[in-house]
Formats: C-alpha cells, sequence, structure tokens
C-alpha cells in the first residue's frame, strides 16, 4: 500500500496555480523600443518615401484664374518639389479680371486638362465641389430652396368675442411662406417650471454670433455662457395653446376668442438670405 501525504499534493496544486497566474503573456506594444532597426534604411525610407507618405497641398484658382499652361507649370512645379497630391479649390478674391466661372464648359475644360497631366506626372487630384472654401451656395438654388429660418409676428385680443382680422406678416426676406397660427393665453392658470437653454438666440440662428476684436474670431463663450438667473422659467399649459389653422385663411382670422386676455401668433418660415461669400465671380447665389 502507498501513503501519499495529503498536505504535499496540497502545497503542490497551490504552487501550481500560483505559477500559472504569474506566468502572462507580454503585451505588445507598437510603443516598445525595437532594438533591430536599420537606421539606414530608415534614412533611406525619408528620402524616398514612398508615393502614399509624401507631402499633399492646397491648390487654389483666385476668381477661377487659371489655363492650361499655368496648369501645367503648376503641376511640374509639384511633382519637382516632391508633392504628391493636390485638392483643386476654386475660390472668390478681389483678382482682376476673374478668370472663367466654375463648372461653365471652359473651366470644365481646364479640368479635364489638370486630369490629363497629373496622370502623366502621377499627382493625385482631389476636387473641391464647390466654388469657395466656406460656405456651400450657388446661383443654382432656387429663392424656396435656400437655407430658411422661423419667424413670426403677435398681436393681443380679448375675448370673449369675434374678431375678423387681418394678421401683420411676419418679418421675411427673398421668400415667405405660412406654418401655423396659435393663440397662447396671457395669464396661465397652470403655471410650469422647465428649464431654458441658454442663447438659444444665437443656438437657433436667429442672432448673429458675436465677434471678439481682441481675439480676431467669433466669441465661443456665448455658446457657455451661465444663465442670467436660476435658468428656470415658466411654461406655457399645453391646453392653453390653441391651433387656429382652421380659422384662418388667406391673411385673415375669423374666431370665436374665448374669456381673456389673448396672444395671437402667425409663424412661417423665410429666407436667411445668407450668400456664399467666398465663391469666384458667376457662382456666388444663396446658401
Amino acid at each position: 500500500m502507498i501513503y501519499v501525504n495529503r498536505k504535499l499534493i496540497v502545497i503542490f496544486i497551490f504552487t501550481s496555480l500560483i505559477s500559472g497566474c504569474v506566468q502572462k503573456h507580454k503585451e505588445i506594444s507598437y510603443f516598445d523600443t525595437r532594438t533591430e532597426i536599420n537606421y539606414e534604411s530608415l534614412k533611406e525610407g525619408f528620402y524616398n518615401a514612398p508615393k502614399e507618405a509624401k507631402m499633399r497641398t492646397w491648390w487654389f484658382w483666385m476668381s477661377g484664374i487659371a489655363n492650361k499652361k499655368s496648369i501645367t507649370q503648376d503641376l511640374e512645379a509639384m511633382k519637382t518639389n516632391g508633392i504628391a497630391g493636390a485638392i483643386l479649390i476654386d475660390n472668390g478674391g478681389n483678382y482682376s479680371p476673374p478668370g472663367v466661372v466654375f463648372m461653365s464648359d471652359e473651366w470644365k475644360d481646364n479640368f479635364a486638362h489638370v486630369i490629363r497631366e497629373a496622370d502623366r506626372l502621377g499627382i493625385e487630384i482631389s476636387l473641391n465641389i464647390q466654388s469657395g472654401a466656406g460656405d456651400p451656395g450657388n446661383p443654382n438654388i432656387d429663392a424656396n430652396n435656400g437655407l430658411r429660418k422661423i419667424t413670426w409676428s403677435e398681436q393681443k385680443v380679448t375675448g370673449p368675442k369675434k374678431v375678423v382680422l387681418e394678421l401683420e406678416m411676419p418679418p421675411n426676406r427673398i421668400f415667405y411662406k405660412d406654418i401655423t397660427v396659435q393663440a397662447v393665453k396671457e395669464t396661465q392658470s397652470d403655471v410650469k417650471i422647465h428649464e431654458q437653454i441658454k442663447n438659444w438666440s444665437i443656438k437657433s440662428f436667429t442672432e448673429k454670433e458675436k465677434w471678439n476684436k481682441e481675439l480676431d474670431r467669433y466669441d465661443m463663450n456665448q455658446f457657455y455662457d451661465t444663465y442670467a438667473n436660476n435658468g428656470e422659467g415658466s411654461a406655457i399649459a399645453e391646453n392653453e395653446i390653441i391651433d387656429l389653422s382652421l380659422y384662418y385663411k388667406n391673411g385673415k382670422l375669423n374666431w370665436e376668442v374665448p374669456e381673456g386676455e389673448w396672444t395671437i401668433i402667425r409663424y412661417g418660415y423665410t429666407s436667411t438670405g445668407r450668400r456664399n461669400n467666398y465663391a469666384s465671380e458667376g457662382f456666388k447665389g444663396e446658401l
């Protein structure tokens, strides 16, 4: 009969578990020092970088000023200086006389020459699809299809009585269309408290962002300023807003006003009037 020391078995198992926990796989990191680096090969890589690692550049055609001769000269200069690619941007500027109009037949003929020459020289070309590096407007945008904003006008009435009113046209420019008409009771019986949105007029684009002259840029703090009060205001009870759309036609409101003081609000939308300031001549228009 063979006798086994139970204490030795327990110690053996415990030791095996500990050693198993300690022997972890070494974590691989891309930041580990590599001792086998061939510095001559690394140096050669900087002198003869692959195409995908070479520089790209902005290539502005200010006011569309470019012709086939200047295009070839620019691209050959890029090749000589090790530039592997360019993003072509048609852009506005105070240059006289202006060049060809963006996306005209002549402009597209110049761009076709760009592609042929870039292919010959082995240069990659990208295109900014809008004239102007800032805002995407153009002369083909219809007045009713540009950037829009909500606008409204208000009129106060007291009930009970029947009113037939011509509601004032809300402030607008270029284009306007009605959305709806509502009546809001002046003294709410069920006052609720809600949290306001800081700087809502700026965030909703109904007020222009403020420019900081000292910083020479827009003051971004306007988006983070604290509330003037505790950030709470009274909200209107849902049953004290009346939709008057059924009583409003052709600019006139025909409505039996309930008892109390009411503010009638005519809502619509209109163009912001914003234009693409950075486009070249001939391609400016609504945003």
